[in-house]
């Protein structure tokens, strides 16, 4: 009998957190392993690649997009008895700033989202808008609701009285202020669900394994992107062809920001995005426009063209099935009749 591609993933993430804190490790190892399980990333490598779905990827997977130049470090946490284990970035660009600061073991292939389906040659010429506003993280502390107004206006005021949808993050959607601000303004509000962060990810399922599919789906309604934000869903929405807009977040230019513990760094990653934006796509600049350096950026920020064959991405993976120096996990598996057993 078949089983079904399908992990109980809440289930497993929160086995391997017990598994990386009972080997000693702390935090390390606990991070290295949920990290891979956020929006499904996990996931999507191993089935283009053809890997069983009964692997972890050893290694630390690039979370997000980076602004050009911010302060990372791509040492990935040590497996057993100090072996290194790889960084796998989206992109040259970002790999090549690595090794500069002379980390090793760097492996470019690409972004996830590259691997769900090819970019869009056709730039979409329709006037039907969405706005994914920078989102909250569960290290913050309380937006004030002026910065969220003044953002929430300034989408507004880019795009007229055009109808928009507003596609919050989870924990902003969760919270009634910010989605009475967008409601005020006329725009409708949804969420794509809670994508599984950190040591969080064990209480997602298939909202986590399915988000950048979620995403691509959403996006794929609309015509015009706009943020405030140097994120994930910026690149997204030019890999599918739309055109977009940069707005400015209050946020971003205040003398001291409630979000980070290290102000300066902060503020420099801020600098570095928008002038990385600035240069290389002026015409989105607090507008909506087409960027004639789409497909550059496109390359150097989401790995596009750099995406590996099936065979490739399989061999640059590093894998291992269930089995942590003698400590075994017991993973459970649904068949079709929907009986469940354990391996």
């Amino acid at each position: 009998m078949k089983l079904l591609p399908k992990i109980v993933s809440d289930r497993l993430d929160g086995l391997l957190n017990q598994v990386a804190l009972a080997l000693g490790s702390n935090n390390s190892l606990q991070q290295m392993y949920s990290s891979q399980f956020s929006y499904g990333h996990r996931e999507i490598l191993l089935d283009y690649a053809d890997i069983p779905k009964t692997a972890l990827i050893l290694g630390e997977i690039q979370h997000g997009v980076l602004a050009p130049g911010e302060e990372t470090v791509f040492k990935s946490k040590r497996f057993r008895f100090g072996r290194s284990v790889p960084f796998y970035t989206w992109s040259s660009f970002v790999a090549n700033h690595a090794r500069q600061q002379g980390f090793k073991d760097i492996r470019v292939i690409g972004s996830p989202w590259c691997y769900l389906a090819n970019g869009s040659t056709r730039i979409k010429t329709g006037s039907k808008v969405v706005v994914m506003p920078w989102h909250s993280t569960v290290v913050e502390t309380a937006r004030s609701r002026e910065t969220i107004e003044i953002t929430a206006n300034r989408f507004r005021n880019t795009i007229g009285s055009s109808e928009a949808m507003v596609i919050l993050y989870w924990l902003d959607f969760l919270n009634p202020n910010i989605r009475n601000i967008y409601n005020d303004l006329g725009f409708q509000i949804t969420t794509i669900g809670f994508p599984g962060i950190g040591t969080y990810s064990e209480y997602a399922n298939n909202d986590r394994i399915n988000f950048l599919s979620n995403v691509r789906a959403a996006l794929s309604e609309y015509d015009i992107f706009l943020t405030d934000g140097f994120a994930s869903p910026l690149f997204y929405a030019l890999d599918m062809g739309l055109n977009v807009a940069y707005v400015d977040n209050p946020v971003n230019q205040i003398a001291s920001n409630p979000f980070s513990f290290k102000d300066s760094t902060y503020k420099d990653n801020y600098r570095r995005s928008r002038e990385f934006l600035s240069y290389f796509m002026p015409e989105i600049m607090g507008k909506v426009g087409e960027p004639k350096n789409r497909y550059d950026v496109l390359r150097m920020i989401l790995g596009r063209s750099e995406e590996l064959a099936q065979e490739n991405l399989k061999e640059t993976l590093v894998t291992k099935d269930f089995v942590f120096d003698k400590l075994e996990l017991r993973l459970r598996l649904q068949l079709n009749d929907g009986t469940e057993i354990e391996t």
